[in-house]
């Protein structure tokens, strides 16, 4: 099939769905068989239309006045049903209205053309097919019986002597019955093909439907799974720095007079412990924020050097308490960077935090900054345990749990590297890891360059 036949064909399938879909009922669009049959029922219309043209001009050509005159009002009342299905919505009038024009039709037109000697009754046969496809078996079998009348009245008339005029010149005869008889063929054949059409289209709308469905009830259900696991953050990871605080609270109450070395330390520990419990609940904000698409990133010039250095300041002190060395050497003169500020330093300080917190003590830990033609690239290596290929393949998952295990008891609930992921391609870039098992990790942060 060339590519010109291919345009074409679609060509004609835009405007076959042009001229069906602006006429079927807003509220059918609910139900797929009141759609289907709707669309069945407009798209009969413009058929009829369609060969009523094509005859009435044949007869009209062939000067059978009075057969184009029967034909033309049949052609105009199909012509108006697509109209008559948008503004009423009352498929089975639609559907026995077609067939007693139908009936009514080729009735009148057996009475000008011969009765039984001539090709219109041959016609009522199509009746109980298109009153099956448009309506359904009980109607079907009504006018089944209607058209069985309308045939036998005929041979009763024939049988009694009756003689039924042909309206048009004599010579032509031939060339209409045989016009009449030829053409029922692909009348039949179009009727055919507009139900199998329209069956095929609402069956792939079903598909889609169902298809649809299954991808929401799997999005439920993960959602479903995550409440849990969020609960089971919320109870398990919160537990622990809340007894804490609550521990040292009473401590500080028994303490009369007061011990300010004592208040001191309370202080401290409450302290880090709240810092602790904000940052679990700031990683469960981020998620619902990223997953709901509230979370907004701006696009600005940054300096790369002056974001690594200020993270890396914040977490000297967590780092020499563990005995780590964070090794860093600024670049003041590297390229900026393209994106938001605040957010690059979330998700710098998450990947130093991982590596100080997966560090053995006494290790080190190196910061780095490259760029190539395009990118920014913000390294932290660590000396670490290293992941496996199997660790690898889920670093990024929400909640994945890794084989590592932080070196000092500190917190993880799977939830850092997934979110910081997240934000680094809602920026326009991307965290990526290279690791060897037992031979610690790089974590790499790449962002676009600014122009």
């Amino acid at each position: 099939m060339n590519k010109e036949h291919v345009r074409k064909e679609r060509l004609w399938e835009r405007l076959l769905n042009k001229l069906t879909e602006d006429f079927v009922p807003p509220h059918f669009r609910t139900d797929a068989e009141k759609l289907r049959l709707a669309r069945l029922n407009i798209r009969f219309g413009w058929l009829g239309l369609a060969f009523g043209t094509a005859y009435a001009s044949f007869y009209l050509l062939l000067q059978h006045y009075k057969g184009a005159e029967i034909i033309v009002i049949l052609s105009a009342i199909f012509g108006l049903m697509p109209w008559v299905v948008k503004k009423t919505g009352k498929l089975t009038f639609v559907g026995h209205l077609y067939s007693a024009m139908l009936v009514t039709g080729f009735a009148g037109l057996a009475l000008i053309e011969g009765g039984l000697t001539g090709h219109a009754v041959g016609w009522l046969s199509a009746v109980p097919l298109m009153s099956l496809l448009l309506q359904g078996v009980r109607p079907a079998l009504g006018w089944t019986l209607v058209c069985a009348s309308v045939v036998a009245s005929f041979v009763v008339a024939h049988t009694m002597g009756f003689i039924f005029p042909r309206t048009y010149p004599p010579q032509w005869a031939t060339l209409i019955d045989a016009a009449g008889y030829i053409g029922l063929v692909p009348f039949l054949a179009f009727l055919g093909g507009l139900f199998e059409r329209t069956r095929a289209l609402a069956f792939a709308q079903l598909q889609t439907a169902l298809t649809d469905l299954s991808l929401s009830n799997e999005r439920l259900i993960q959602l479903n799974l995550d409440k849990d696991e969020f609960l089971n953050i919320a109870a398990h990871d919160l537990r622990n720095p809340l007894t804490g605080i609550v521990g040292y609270a009473g401590l500080l109450k028994m303490q009369n007079p007061p011990n300010p070395k004592m208040v001191l330390e309370a202080g401290a520990t409450i302290e880090s412990l709240g810092l602790r419990m904000n940052g679990i609940l700031t990683n469960l904000l981020d998620v619902r924020s990223i997953e709901e698409g509230r979370m907004q990133f701006r696009q600005d010039r940054c300096s790369a050097d002056e974001v690594v250095s200020e993270v890396v300041r914040s977490f000297q002190q967590s780092a020499e308490k563990k005995q780590i060395r964070v090794a860093w050497e600024p670049n003041p003169s590297a390229p900026p960077f393209l994106g938001d500020r605040n957010a690059t330093a979330q998700i710098f300080e998450n990947l130093l935090s991982n590596a100080i917190k997966y560090s053995n003590p006494g290790s080190a830990v190196r910061c780095a900054l490259e760029t190539d033609d395009k990118s920014v690239w913000l390294h932290v290596a660590d000396n670490g345990p290293g992941l496996s290929d199997h660790d690898q393949q889920n670093l990024f998952k929400k909640f994945s749990r890794l084989s590592p295990q932080p070196t000092a008891g500190e917190p993880s609930n799977g939830l850092g590297l997934w979110i910081v992921q997240k934000m680094a391609k809602a920026m326009g870039g991307d965290v990526r890891c290279v690791s060897s098992l037992g031979q610690g990790s790089t974590f790499s942060l790449m962002l676009p360059m600014a122009a």
